[in-house]
This record gives C-alpha cells, structure tokens and sequence, in this order.
C-alpha cells in the first residue's frame, strides 16, 4: 500500500487558535504556580508576618497614639536589615531630633532619610515624584491627610484615585514598599476603610490598651493572610515589645464573657450578665476590656438604634471573632 494514499493518513486538524487573553498576558494557574517571587517581609519587632517588600500598607492609629514613635523605630529596623528607607514627614525637624533622642536612636547615614514635607511646601505631585524617584527601597507617607491632599476620604470619589495612583507607581510599577499613616476616627475605625481596603494590601490599626499603659493592639487584614492576626506591642522607655494577644490570654472572667457574646445577633449588658451570672456593672467593665482588645463591639444602643461608643448598660454588644474580616 503506498505511503500516500489518503486513507493511511491522520486527519489534518488545524491548529487552535491561541486565545486573544493568552496574547495580552494571561497564565494558568500552573503558570502561576510555577512563579518565583523575591519578596522578603519586613519585621515588625520579631514579627514578619506584617509588613511585605514591594506591597501597599496603611497604619492607622488615633492622633498622638504613637504610630510616627513606632515608625521611627522600624525605620530603623528595617536599615539593619539593609533596606533603605525614605520618610515623608509632615512633622518638623526640631521634633524628629527630640524623639530620635528619647528612642536613643542612632544615625543611618545615607540609608535613611526624612524629608519634612510640611515645612518645605511641597506638594502631593511633588511628593509623588520623589517617591518614585528616589534610590529609598521603603517609602513613609506620615500622614495620608496633610502630605496627599485627601481632605475627605471617607468620600471614595475623592479618595480612591490618588491612593490608586500612588499605590500604582510607588509599588507595582518602581516595586517599592509603601507604608501610608492614618488616623482612626470617632468610631475607632480606618478613616475612608472603604476606599482605602480596595486598593491597598494590608491595613493594619494601632489601638491603645486598657490593659497595660502604653500598650497598642495592633490588627492586621492582609491579602498575604488567610485570617486576621492579632498582637500588641509594649513600649518602656526606647524599647518594644511584641506581646501575643489571644482568647487564651483573656482571664476567666473574660473569656466567660467574649463566649457569651454572638458575632451575629447583639445581646444587651444585661442578657450578657445573666448569662455569666456577673453584676452589670462589672459585665459593662469587661465588655469595656474586650472592646479595647478588639473581641467585642458595641453596635447600637437599645433606645432608638443609634451607635453607640460607650458601653453603658443599654448597649448592645456583639463577640468580634479573631479571623473577622472588617467590613466597615
């Protein structure tokens, strides 16, 4: 039988034609799986499961909580551990010389720089400009409201397109880390969260601690995570401490009342305090403690259904669970 006859031959099948997707850029999962990544974490004290190189975070606190103190301090850490870093600071020089001495902090040389953004009138283009161009492999903005020009970040209008922007160049197209410092408002919740949660990688708040003076509850939401994670961090004198925060570091009284609370359906202080057999009062002081450490939340007030922040005896309460994702 010749080597051409027809019937001897595979059918010609024409190739499939590559996927318009696959020509601008798209991969598998396998693709994707296959990738390496030289991305290092930046330690927070002795933890690394914060801060990422080449990613997008924001520090909230409330005014003079001491997230610009905590700042300076990894600032430094992160030279050590041969970063170079950039602080763009609305605060004056005469207040970073006075704060560098109570840290007892020590020069970096060329490795960390501060540029008193305020005092020398420069702007959120110039800022912008100097955050891309510069050699700094860590970028500071201290804070979102006074160097960026954000008058109303709760408005995501107005928000989300200068975050966008800055997120966009400093970090995907320069391949910077950028850390953005914030305030908390009135509800002790992120100015803007919404705004700002779909476009930065990690949001992380410093609450101060009914626990311990000059102790923060630091709560992280991180894209790198599959949970929340929860620590405090200790100052005394120039030096910090991590302190790991859990129900299992909750006194008994406590935790009798995180578990009487429902993360979905609120309980009043007194339905709580039969429930643990407490006086109100005393289950009113505890809610006060979970609430500090970020485990309960207090929704509404009994009469009328406004928000209430206290935790008078007419609140109602709900139990916030450690991997809660922050919706507000």
């Amino acid at each position: 039988m010749s080597d051409d006859n027809p019937t001897t031959q595979p059918a010609y099948r024409p190739a499939a034609p590559v996927d318009f997707a696959r020509q601008v850029g798209a991969v598998t999962i396998a693709e994707i799986s296959g990738m390496t990544f030289d991305r290092r974490p930046l330690s927070m004290l002795t933890r690394n499961d914060v801060f990422f190189q080449r990613m997008s975070h924001v520090l909230a606190a409330q005014p003079k909580e001491g997230k610009t103190t905590l700042l300076r301090r990894l600032a430094w850490d992160w030279c050590d551990a041969g970063f170079r870093v950039l602080i763009l600071s609305e605060e004056t020089a005469e207040i970073w010389q006075e704060q560098v001495r109570l840290l007892q902090l020590e020069d970096r040389g060329e490795e960390l720089l501060i540029l008193h953004a305020m005092d020398l009138g420069l702007g959120p283009d110039r800022l912008l400009e100097v955050a891309t161009r510069t050699d700094a492999s860590v970028v500071c903005v201290d804070t979102i409201g006074n160097l960026l020009g954000i008058n109303n970040l709760s408005n995501a209008a107005v928000a989300t397109p200068p975050l966008r922007e800055w997120v966009r160049t400093v970090c995907r197209e320069r391949g910077k880390t950028l850390l953005l410092l914030h305030h908390l408002n009135d509800r002790n919740e992120i100015s803007g969260s919404r705004a700002i949660r779909s476009i930065v990688d990690v949001l992380i708040t410093y609450k101060s601690s009914s626990e311990a003076e000059n102790r923060r509850i630091v709560d992280v939401r991180s894209r790198m995570l599959s949970s929340s994670t929860q620590f405090a961090v200790q100052k005394k004198n120039a030096t910090f401490e991590v302190v790991e925060v859990g129900i299992d570091t909750l006194t008994n009284l406590q935790k009798d009342v995180y578990l009487a609370l429902s993360p979905e359906t609120p309980s009043t202080v007194k339905q709580v305090a039969e429930r643990t057999k407490l006086p109100e009062l005393r289950a009113a002081r505890i809610l006060r403690d979970l609430k500090n450490k970020g485990l309960a939340e207090n929704v509404a007030s009994s009469k009328g259904g406004r928000t209430s922040g206290g935790a008078g005896n007419e609140g109602l309460w709900k139990q916030r669970p450690f991997d809660e994702e922050d919706d507000q």
